[in-house]
């Protein structure tokens, strides 16, 4: 039930994927089918498609110049709102609710992905995957200043070499960039902790140079252009292979670790599908993780309906058991660009477990909402650095105006749903923390 869980939360967090220039006003509402699950989690999934059937959330989103806002309601019963709103400029947030007694919460973004790693490490929730698809930080500050280390070294066109000397200036560089804060780390601890190959990316990088120095002996890195096609080498290993056509590009990045376990990282793409795929193996265990993500039926640009299938496989000795998960997305956009779309997880026979139903509509912008300063973020609590006694002065704030907000909803759902609802707080061990 904790997967199930896990790719609901990532499907809670569609409404906020955003980051283009625009204004719309949404609805979304979730539904499950607890029919098309395995018999075993039937009743727990029952029990909770009855609280979500309750629910509908609807708001206004509106982005520019690296900024959002969004202001929207989460509708219990048609009678019980819970109100928010979230301001951000990409490195803080602002966030209020009628659920805090509208005490407005300060985010700083540069820590948000090691907050997101508290509820895994107290409560074994996985909240770290929903961070990395939530935290443009985390991929920004990541992945951009590796890509711009390796920009500024190996420039160029055609056949070229590169020596020892320049490789190893390389990697001290790429070493430099990823331990500048702590968001590499928890960028590939997201990525990787499950199947215990995080630490193995970290070690590498903490020895890239003395990595890199092994790896090139006395020939260096050489580039090689044919056609379409760049291949790269370091010594005897070929770690990068490019391949541009008009009409699709494949990119493949091989490494090994000093701990002999062989990395091969592969994305594909055209204009209608999109694959990424992960592989690690060595010589003792085998096969540590294949993971692969493949997306076909992208829309075109100029199309007012389309389907698009999501496919996910994730299998390796050191998983409990195989992942492998289906979902379809179908949408419809109108001339005046207003979009509907359905997002659909679906069982092995195709059936629908879960069904998250998106409604958008543009809308004219309002740039006042949009006015805010970075000074006028940082006005509120700063969550990410509270201590045991401003932690309590914050609970004392907003533990009234929660209980008057939920006590009503939680008389009012669905019994099953709030046994469940019990249950996951009990087990999870947050009833005790409650109480403290």
């Amino acid at each position: 039930m904790k997967k199930t869980i896990a790719l609901l939360l990532v499907l809670i967090c569609f409404p906020w994927l955003r980051v283009a220039a625009e204004s719309v006003q949404y609805e979304a509402r979730l539904l499950l089918y607890p029919e098309n699950f395995s018999k075993d989690q039937q009743s727990t999934v029952s029990a909770l498609a009855e609280g979500l059937a309750s629910m509908a959330l609807s708001g206004i989103y509106m982005a520019e110049e690296g900024k959002f806002a969004s202001e929207g309601v989460l509708m219990i019963l048609d009678r019980y709102p819970i109100t928010f709103s979230i301001k951000s400029n990409g490195t803080w947030c602002n966030l209020s609710s009628n659920l805090f007694g509208n005490e407005q919460l300060v985010l700083h973004m540069d820590g948000y992905h090691e907050f997101m790693f508290k509820p895994y490490n107290f409560m074994g929730l996985k909240t770290q995957y929903p961070a990395l698809l939530t935290s443009r930080y985390a991929n920004e500050r990541v992945l951009v200043p590796l890509r711009d280390v390796l920009a500024s070294y190996f420039t160029g066109e055609g056949d070229r070499n590169y020596t020892p000397k320049q490789v190893i200036a390389c990697a001290e560089a790429l070493k430099s960039a990823a331990f500048t804060d702590g968001g590499f780390y928890y960028f590939v601890r997201s990525l990787l902790l499950d199947v215990g190959l995080d630490s193995t990316v970290v070690e590498l990088f903490a020895l890239l140079p003395e990595w890199a120095e092994q790896m090139c002996g006395t020939e260096g890195l050489h580039a090689a252009v044919q056609g379409g096609q760049t291949v790269w080498t370091l010594g005897d290993m070929v770690i990068y292979t490019e391949t541009v056509s008009d009409d699709a590009a494949s990119y493949v990045v091989s490494f090994i670790t000093p701990d002999d376990t062989l990395f091969t990282l592969s994305h594909r793409r055209t204009d209608a599908e999109r694959a990424l795929m992960l592989r690690a193996e060595n010589s003792e265990e085998g096969l540590l993780l294949d993971f692969s993500v493949m997306a076909l039926g992208l829309p075109e640009p100029e199309a007012l309906s389309g389907s698009c299938k999501l496919h996910m496989d994730i299998q390796g000795c050191r998983l409990p058991a195989p992942i492998h998960e289906k979902a379809r997305i179908e949408w419809e956009r109108s001339e005046q660009d207003a979009v509907k779309a359905d997002c659909l997880w679906l069982n092995a026979a195709g059936d629908i477990k879960a069904r998250l139903a998106v409604r958008q509509i543009p809308i004219p912008i309002d740039r006042d909402k949009l006015s805010f300063s970075s000074r006028d973020l940082r006005k509120g609590t700063a969550v990410f650095t509270l201590v045991e006694d401003s932690m309590k002065e914050l609970v004392t704030k907003i533990s009234r105006p929660m209980l008057q907000t939920l006590l009503p909803v939680y008389l009012s759902l669905p019994l099953p749903f709030l046994n469940l609802v019990m249950r996951w707080v009990v087990d999870n061990g947050m009833a005790g923390m409650l109480l403290n």
